[in-house]
């Protein structure tokens, strides 16, 4: 590629890509190839010239390893079981966790299975007792024996032939 710079004066100075200088002189010769132009007036009077030859010789880049299409390697099929493997127990190990330990799981069963033995005991209590009350009722409604008793020790009432002594304190 060549840049032509008019000074004015009737010498070009002419420079190339790789920044070599050349001169021109009114007898038109140049010290490359390339003759001056004109002025282009229509399409049909441009010329293209080659590319500018390079002084640098270019020299291979030396990489550490040469470098090659990447290639996949193929997965052989102990890999992929072992894969399989993996994923399946990390799987079973969550399964175990969430049995364990999220709601409604073995932890929560055996808090609810001792609630439960509680208030089996409770329930059992309660119907003992009211066993016993039913029984105390029927003796109230039935003996005359009892009610005097019980009239006794809760009103403070005494017998005809009976005298009151109180204490002081």
């Amino acid at each position: 590629m060549e840049f032509v710079f008019d000074t004015g004066d009737h010498e070009d100075l002419y420079y190339t890509g790789n920044g070599t200088k050349f001169h021109h002189t009114n007898n038109n010769r140049f010290s490359s190839s390339a003759q001056r132009k004109s002025v282009v007036t229509g399409l049909s009077d441009i010329e293209f010239t080659g590319p500018a030859k390079s002084s640098k010789s270019i020299t291979p880049v030396k990489y550490v390893r040469p470098l090659t299409a990447s290639k996949k390697k193929a997965k052989t099929k102990s890999q992929s079981k072992y894969k399989w493997f993996c994923l399946s127990n990390i799987f079973y190990v969550g399964m175990v966790l969430r049995l364990l330990f999220m709601e409604g799981g073995v932890i929560d069963f055996y808090k609810m299975e001792n609630v439960l033995e509680n208030r089996k005991k409770e329930y059992s209590r309660l119907t003992e007792e009211n066993i016993e009350l039913r029984k105390e009722i029927h003796l109230i409604q039935t003996s005359k024996v009892f009610q005097k008793k019980l009239a006794r020790e809760h009103l403070g009432v005494i017998g005809a032939n009976e005298y009151l002594v109180l204490f002081g304190k």
